[in-house]
């Protein structure tokens, strides 16, 4: 196999603090697994709809737990084919941040059950 014919590699992303669920989606597309880590949880309101009208965006999150194939659709016409989005969370917040997320779809949609075990 010549070297112009190897499919590009990439280092793994590793972002700090905050992704929205949109650039997630590309990053994943792009690296198939991310890490995202912070001390301040500001990821628990973008994915609960921070920007996006209160209305939360979990599927690809949810998806990356287990693994399960994701297929999204851009607004531009762009689609993205992720096979195994593989994403871990790591977060060491303050109580008050775990308590305002109790009331949140993070919670209602079991996604903050996965990454907690």
């Amino acid at each position: 196999m010549e070297l112009r014919d190897r499919p590009a590699l990439y280092l793994p992303e590793f972002l700090a603090d905050d992704v929205t669920p949109e650039a997630l989606a590309e990053l994943l597309d792009k690296h198939g697994n991310i890490v995202v880590t912070s001390t301040e949880g500001g990821l628990f309101p973008t994915l609960g709809g921070r920007y996006a009208n209160g209305i939360p965006n979990l599927d690809l999150v949810n998806k990356s737990y287990s693994g399960e194939a994701a297929k999204v659709a851009r607004a531009n016409g762009k689609r993205l084919d992720i096979p195994r989005p593989t994403l871990t969370i790591s977060m060491a917040v303050q109580p008050r941040i775990l308590i305002d997320m109790s009331a949140s779809a993070i919670v209602q949609r079991s996604t903050s059950g996965r990454f907690a075990a």
